[in-house]
């Protein structure tokens, strides 16, 4: 019985160790992703590139429609699930042409941190406490009950992981990308503010927000607003809209879950 039990071990232990060694050849072989399954890849990735779906800078539209119902309510803007695919498009498409170099997903990850992760000048007078890292604002589900007060004595957890962070990036500042963007200079934020990324074709590729004011607020209601404020004496901008404050702010959506 032992001894079978062994041989059963034995030839599953081989089994696996050549399941291994057949699916490492598999991913090496630069001829693997083939036929009508490359074809099919690479009519998308041509459509994606040739009809209206990438920016003049190469940013992915979240959508070709100018008027959608969802998140985001129109067709002029970008967000970090759309960089992800990118990204990852950009990867496959290096890998199954067989350039070994993957400069298109260099190219890829490039607008990424260029225009999707707030760098750390943009993010002036960042102050973070890991044992206390944030403030309680209460969401509320009525829009006439904002701007919510700052509980600042509500009890939060620490962050147990921003010290190996920060250590990875070498940097301080959060390095995260934001979620929204109006790429086309829509709503007009980069010409009346003189803010955001200076794009071709004179354009300013503007970091967004909506959705601050509870389950109720729907895509009509949202308040779409730059995430940063300028600082202007005796001009509170659209901080005290969402919150109990006068100070102008910076603020990014990280949507992970994108």
């Amino acid at each position: 019985m032992g001894e079978d039990i062994f041989t059963m071990k034995t030839i599953k232990t081989i089994n696996k160790k050549i399941l291994i060694l057949l699916l490492f050849a598999f991913l090496n072989n630069s001829n693997n992703f083939c036929g009508i399954y490359k074809d099919k890849f690479l009519e998308l990735y041509n459509n994606i590139h040739t009809n209206g779906c990438l920016s003049h800078e190469g940013l992915p539209y979240h959508s070709r429609e100018k008027r959608i119902v969802e998140a985001t309510d129109y067709g002029h803007c970008s967000t970090s699930e759309g960089i992800s695919f990118l990204i990852w498009l950009e990867a496959m498409y290096d890998y199954i042409t067989n350039n070994t170099s993957f400069s298109n997903l260099k190219k890829a990850w490039n607008l990424c941190e260029t225009y999707y992760i707030p760098p750390s000048q943009d993010q002036p007078n960042f102050a973070y406490n890991a044992s206390k890292p944030a403030s309680v604002v209460s969401e509320h589900k009525l829009l006439t009950r904002y701007p919510s007060a700052v509980d600042q004595n509500a009890p939060v957890g620490p962050d147990p992981i921003y010290s190996s962070v920060t250590s990875a990036t070498g940097r301080s500042t959060p390095y995260l990308l934001h979620w929204y963007l109006d790429i086309d200079d829509w709503l007009g934020y980069g010409r009346t503010y003189s803010i955001g990324i200076l794009g071709t074709g004179n354009r300013r590729i503007v970091k967004t927000n909506t959705f601050q004011l509870g389950p109720n607020e729907s895509t009509w209601e949202t308040i779409h607003h730059p995430s940063f404020d300028k600082n202007t004496p005796g001009q509170n901008f659209y901080v005290d809209l969402f919150v109990q404050s006068i100070s102008p702010q910076w603020r990014y959506t990280s949507a992970p879950d994108a």
